[in-house]
């Protein structure tokens, strides 16, 4: 039973007959009790259960003792109610219940026939085991004295913690195994007993019925299944599992001299039982604080080293305030500057830990928290000292624990009560917004808290909040939670990241780094991804960041983040100094389920769009495949390992230029097949066989020139793309027709074999400068696109060239420039939806109309002059005469943003409707 709860029994129970009218007015008893309402409504717990008629009483017996002298602090509205309850209880002593088995009697039963023995303390056991002599002259190992199996057994989950009984039956002679037994009672209620010739040993696990049914004779012991029964540990049992022998005693270890007993302990001090009767955390919390122990402790505590940090923890609260902060000294190197060991926070409740301690650790921050918590140290309304422990979820409620001189609150509400210790949180401005609303609606923060941190957003490029002014209210993104708000006037509502005003906030912002980097921490914490992120803008912001920023250490190893936005396993991490030699990534979201947010950890890449992002960050660092890397990854055997090399094929991984082997997919009567195809020597091929691996397959060489001719290499010079064979383009994109292809010499009957061709240097990207270089003003586009912001910029550092042909928005961007221009080129990013189109006026200049997805966004690129927002007609028309373009680039530019915005000529025309 609690205190609380012994004072409120008491109270209820004795004192209404002492008790006299209290002293304060009818108004201040209503602001006291009022005040100690507040308290249950905070504290929660076992206060929730003191009523008004409780409180009342307490306030009485406060007032009684008040007017006797015996309480120092005597105006009441200076205490809380735990406070108060703490004094009351100092001032009448409850005596805690009886500890477990204050007494066990040896004798459990004897009728002068039958005996049973408790051998629930070792000293039992081999007191009464003296009469159980086996044919060897030995004993049970359980009753030898000083043996070390009854603790073994005793202090064992895996034995059960049993309780043991010595039974004793005198009717039967010696020579029956069953004369006398040892019993066991196990935890879980279940029975096992051994013979007294120990043969065959240990029974297994037995109910009340099988026990007796072994040994018939039980069933004379009147009333014996309630006789018999599992004793609770001790605290002193509870203090000493886990006993392992470890060298001299700890009577021998008293008898030599101080400086050899810590030289003893330096061997040992890393042990779990150090002495061969007594464990380590027996050692420290029963006999080092012993007086006549105080030099050894003082020497413990205060050398690093001499007992293991962890084993020095547990025991924290065993030792005085003065050795506890020597303890704690140990915990940091000084000379590196190092934490050594974490303190863990179980020890804030600990009523045995001095507060001046727990203040101590909080203060050097040293207390083993986990990512979403939070330790620090405030003071109340009363002005009372106070450790506070926040627990700040990514998505759910924020909770609140508290931990004063003398008492603990492990779930305080959040409310105006304790927002001066919420108000106390060093990094409250990083929560994220919607917990800080939440907290507003609660009253435990004021809307002064929320405005200084919009304030805060508005001013600081730095802050995690992002406010902008729009022509409908205020937009408030929130980038801890990835969360966006909309501000009107004085009233806050959440909006989604698809609307227009944050898209564009969004184009805006791809370069800040508070974002990446919050971004990062969602998906390099091994964690899920909180449900309220949405996919496209998250993942845009991550393909801002640049590469060198998306590394990160993963069980010791370096990995770089690659982002496909177009696959299921959108997000993946791959080594950052080599290739990928099987189809596995170690760190993935999303694989083999319909949840991208989802970690899954090792992923296999089976998708076309995952390894072509990962080959463009392969070309980004100048990485290729050389034969051996290309042998081993198609040759590698795993579930479901096939389609994971198809897709590998199909995405063109980056080679080695000297390599004799290149990979290719044919179709063999409609039947995929993969191929590693030896240019220098087709008939010493291979194909990827029914098993998964890599076999010996003999390929025509007019086959295999046919195949190099429609596939050249990725990473070919920059310039028009080579036209594929007139066979493959009569059969369309993607087909070839090849001879048969043989295997191990021999054609398969009947065969017409189809290999799959991609289109020449699809997806495979190369720098923009390299196609700029091709451009006769390729030098100053490329200056131009230097000068773009990053998130312009970024989606094109690698790019791909389309064919004009067929491109609608090539040929929309060409018909509205009719005489002044034409699309001469299209690049695509590599990593987005986002495209370039390069636009040649008549008069040579050249421009490039700008398509960043998600989010629908256009932009022109010119050569002399900032980038050219397309999205409000009139900050159009203002741009066009701030920056004096002229006549020819203005009209270009503006139909261009008609095209981009037709509700432009819809408002034009009900203008003129209006006006005529």
């Amino acid at each position: 039973m609690s205190n609380i709860h012994k004072l409120i029994e008491y109270v209820v129970n004795n004192w209404p007959t002492i008790l006299h009218e209290v002293s304060y007015g009818k108004d201040l008893l209503k602001k006291i009790i009022d005040g100690f309402k507040e308290d249950i409504e905070t504290y929660g717990g076992d206060y929730n259960n003191i009523t008004d008629e409780q409180l009342l009483k307490y306030i009485e017996i406060f007032d009684d003792l008040r007017k006797s002298g015996a309480i120092e602090k005597a105006d009441i509205l200076q205490y809380d109610l735990p406070e108060l309850i703490r004094t009351l209880n100092n001032k009448k002593q409850f005596k805690d219940e009886a500890e477990p088995n204050p007494s066990i009697s040896e004798v459990t039963y004897d009728d002068g026939n039958i005996t049973v023995w408790s051998g629930a303390r070792q000293e039992y056991c081999v007191r009464h085991g003296v009469d159980q002599p086996m044919r060897s002259g030995g004993r049970w190992c359980i009753t030898e004295p000083g043996g070390r199996y009854w603790g073994q057994y005793r202090y064992s989950e895996s034995s059960g913690y049993p309780t043991f009984y010595l039974i004793k039956n005198r009717s039967m002679p010696i020579s029956d195994k069953l004369s006398f037994v040892a019993v066991q009672i196990l935890q879980n209620g279940n029975y096992k007993y051994t013979n007294r010739a120990n043969s065959p040993g240990m029974s297994s696990e037995l109910s009340w019925e099988e026990l007796n049914s072994a040994i018939p004779w039980l069933s004379e012991i009147p009333n014996l299944r309630n006789l018999i029964k599992w004793i609770p540990f001790t605290p002193e049992e509870k203090a000493s599992k886990d006993i392992k022998v470890r060298k001299i005693s700890y009577e021998n270890w008293l008898s030599i001299p101080i400086s050899k007993r810590i030289a003893y302990l330096e061997i040992y001090g890393k042990d779990e039982k150090p002495f061969t009767d007594l464990s380590m955390d027996n050692f420290l919390s029963k006999k080092l604080p012993k007086t006549d122990l105080k030099n050894v402790a003082k020497e413990i505590v205060s050398t690093y080293g001499v007992i293991d940090l962890n084993f020095l923890l547990s025991n924290l609260e065993s030792f005085t305030p003065a050795n506890q902060k020597s303890i704690l000294y140990q915990l940091t190197n000084r000379e590196e500057g190092e934490v050594r060991q974490k303190i863990k926070t179980n020890l804030l409740s600990s009523p045995n830990i001095d507060f001046s301690v727990k203040k101590l650790i909080t203060a050097q921050d040293i207390w083993d928290k986990d990512n979403n918590e939070a330790i620090y140290l405030a003071t109340d309304n009363r002005g009372q000292e106070a450790i506070v422990k926040l627990y700040i979820p990514s998505s759910g409620n924020i909770s609140m624990s508290l931990y004063k001189d003398g008492y603990s609150f492990p779930s305080v509400a959040l409310n105006k009560k304790t927002s001066p210790l919420l108000l106390a949180y060093p990094d409250i401005d990083k929560m994220p917004l919607k917990i800080l609303l939440d907290l507003l609606s609660k009253g435990a923060i004021s809307r002064g808290v929320i405005d200084r941190i919009i304030k805060k957003g508005q001013e600081d490029p730095n802050s995690a909040i992002i406010v902008k002014n729009t022509e409908d209210g205020r937009i408030i993104l929130d980038t801890n939670s990835f969360t966006a708000y909309k501000l009107v006037g004085d009233e806050i509502s959440k909006t989604t990241f698809d609307t227009p005003e944050v898209q564009q906030i969004l184009a805006q912002e791809l370069s800040n780094t508070g974002l990446q980097q919050n971004a990062l921490r969602l998906v390099t914490n091994e964690e899920d991804i909180p449900d309220y992120i949405d996919k496209i803008p998250f993942l845009s912001i991550l393909l801002s960041t640049p590469p060198d920023q998306r590394i990160f250490t993963y069980r010791q190893n370096n990995l770089i983040l690659i982002i496909a936005p177009e696959a299921n396993m959108s997000i993946f991490a791959v080594p950052t100094n080599t290739v990928l030699t099987e189809t596995y990534s170690s760190y993935t979201y999303g694989e083999n389920t319909q949840n991208w947010r989802r970690y899954t950890g090792s992923g296999k890449l089976n998708e076309e769009a995952a390894w072509t992002a990962y080959f463009n960050y392969l070309r980004s660092k100048n990485l290729s495949y050389n034969d051996q890397q290309l042998r081993e990854f198609l040759d590698s055997q795993s579930y479901g390992a096939k389609d994971s090399k198809a897709s590998f094929i199909k995405a063109n991984p980056p080679l080695n230029a000297g390599n004799q082997y290149r990979p290719f997919i044919v179709t063999i009567d409609g039947t995929e097949r993969l191929v590693l195809l030896n240019t220098a020597n087709s008939a010493d091929s291979l194909i990827i066989g029914k098993r998964g691996n890599l076999i010996r397959s003999n390929i025509k060489s007019a086959t295999a020139r046919q195949l190099i001719q429609a596939n050249p290499l990725p990473d070919a010079p920059a310039g028009e793309e080579p036209a594929a064979p007139a066979a493959a383009a009569a059969m369309g994109a993607g087909q070839a027709i090849a001879d048969p292809l043989r295997r191990r010499g021999r054609p398969a009957a009947g065969a017409q074999v189809r290999p799959v061709v991609r289109q020449p240097n699809a997806g495979a990207g190369i720098t923009i400068d390299q196609y700029f270089a091709t451009l006769p003003q390729g030098a100053e586009l490329q200056t131009a696109f230097n000068a773009l912001p990053n998130g312009l910029r970024n989606p094109f550092v690698l790019a791909t060239s389309s064919p004009l042909a067929g491109d609608r928005g090539a040929s929309r961007r060409t018909n509205l420039l009719p005489g002044d221009g034409r699309v001469i080129r299209i690049l695509n990013s590599t990593t987005s939806p986002s495209k370039m189109y390069i636009i040649q006026l008549n008069s040579g200049l050249m421009i490039a109309s700008i398509v960043i997805q998600p989010g629908n966004l256009h932009y022109i690129m010119r050569q002399n002059g900032p980038v050219i927002r397309l999205a409000d007609p009139s900050a159009l028309a203002a741009a066009l005469q701030q920056n004096n373009l002229n006549e020819e680039l203005t009209g270009a530019v503006t139909r261009l943003h008609i095209a981009h915005n037709p509700s432009i000529l819809k408002e034009k025309l009900k203008q003129k409707q209006n006006e005529s």
